[in-house]
């Protein structure tokens, strides 16, 4: 044993993890359960994750791929005939042309992205990322050692190329992008997204499309792929998608991007060096998932546009401000001025047993943002309970 080790017997932990913030919405949701555990039932509005069940063809799926013996490795970047599926996805549905060698599966589209990051950015590169948006995006592009640069919006959430275009230097290596997008629920303008598009290749810069609710529109939002509107766009865009919530398979991991060969390239060999591949029952699944039956997804996204209808309505009547969402599942309501966002969230936890996530989490602030992927009882309490706590204070 060594002098060094004999003198400080402390476990050591890589500083670029002891620099990592928590997930927010897990750190609320166990902030809920440990209420749940005192006996208080708590109205969990935290998670993005739909109620639905898994259908039950994808079910099915994975229980013949078993039978099948169809449960061995794989090759990294996917079985050919989910990479397959996912071209024809992309074709049917977005109109975008792409091979199967410039496909990779991952384990969720978590993974995607961390893989992302790590494909393309080297120490020290900036890549620019709209606020507010979901925590994991800075925390990825940390962890690849580059250096997130938090982009301001209007009190819209919108993103437009004026807002990005001051913050672009020598160093800046991609955009972020989430549309819909996690928590505000705003869906980018076309015309944006074409002009944010232009700015890229102008300058030489990736975008990074997430995509993960791209399902999930209501009223007269239309969603538009970066990679979509040209060859030029599509040759530094990486579009990541996930079936985790299109098809309630969030525990099932399975996620995907498409984009350029070397990129892509790079990510199935991040993959051979780290989790291998996503499970082989899972990739099944999703084949089943991408190339059978949608009409699940048509009667989820129904289900929520009722739930929106319901719950914004209900908001905005006890006195809460809350814009409508063009897309995801999410409410993103504003509280009252000058208490911390954070604050407020935990009142409403420990005061009216009302679990939500506070949009400093979202490097955000004078917001919470609410999950409307639940029952419509529990968006029935929430807003009573929400009522009641406004009484009171």
């Amino acid at each position: 044993m060594s002098t060094a080790a004999s003198a400080d017997p402390t476990p050591h932990v890589a500083q670029r993890i002891r620099a990592m913030a928590p997930s927010p919405t897990m750190a609320m949701a166990a902030k809920a359960a440990a209420i749940q555990q005192q006996g208080h039932r708590v109205v969990n509005l935290t998670l993005g994750e739909p109620d639905f069940d898994t259908p039950e063809h994808l079910k099915e799926a994975a229980r013949r791929a078993i039978r099948d013996g169809k449960t061995k490795y794989t090759p990294a970047s996917g079985i050919p005939e989910l990479r397959g599926a996912i071209c024809e996805k992309f074709q049917r549905e977005n109109g975008l042309e792409y091979q199967p060698s410039e496909v990779v599966v991952a384990v969720g589209a978590k993974q995607v992205l961390y893989n992302v990051c790590m494909a393309i950015c080297d120490p020290g590169d900036e890549v620019l990322v709209p606020v507010p948006v979901w925590q994991t995006f800075v925390e990825q592009v940390k962890l690849a050692e580059g250096k997130p640069i938090l982009v301001e919006l209007g009190s819209d959430h919108r993103v437009r190329r004026a807002d990005l275009e001051p913050h672009i230097t020598s160093h800046t290596r991609a955009i972020f992008l989430n549309s819909p997008n996690n928590p505000t629920g705003v869906v980018m303008d076309p015309a944006e997204v074409r002009a944010v598009a232009e700015l890229a290749v102008e300058r030489g810069i990736y975008l990074i499309g997430d995509e993960t609710y791209e399902h999930f529109l209501y009223g007269d939002a239309t969603h538009v792929m970066p990679a979509a509107l040209d060859k030029e766009v599509k040759r530094l865009t990486i579009e990541v998608s996930t079936a985790s919530k299109t098809y309630a398979m969030t525990g099932w991991r399975v996620g995907y991007a498409a984009g350029p060969t070397e990129v892509v390239g790079a990510m199935a060999a991040l993959m051979g060096q780290s989790t291998t591949q996503t499970a082989s029952v899972s990739q099944w699944a999703a084949v089943e998932a991408l190339t059978g039956p949608q009409d699940c997804v048509q009667e989820m996204v129904g289900e929520f546009a009722k739930r929106r209808e319901f719950f914004i309505t209900g908001l905005n009547r006890i006195g809460i401000d809350c814009a409508w969402p063009e897309g995801a599942f999410y409410a993103y309501p504003s509280i009252p001025a000058g208490e911390p966002s954070v604050e407020f969230a935990d009142r409403l936890l420990t005061e009216a047993h009302i679990a939500t996530v506070p949009g400093a989490d979202f490097f955000g602030e004078g917001n919470l943002r609410l999950s409307y992927a639940t029952s419509m009882d529990v968006l029935i309490e929430a807003l009573e309970r929400l009522e009641q706590f406004l009484a009171r204070n």
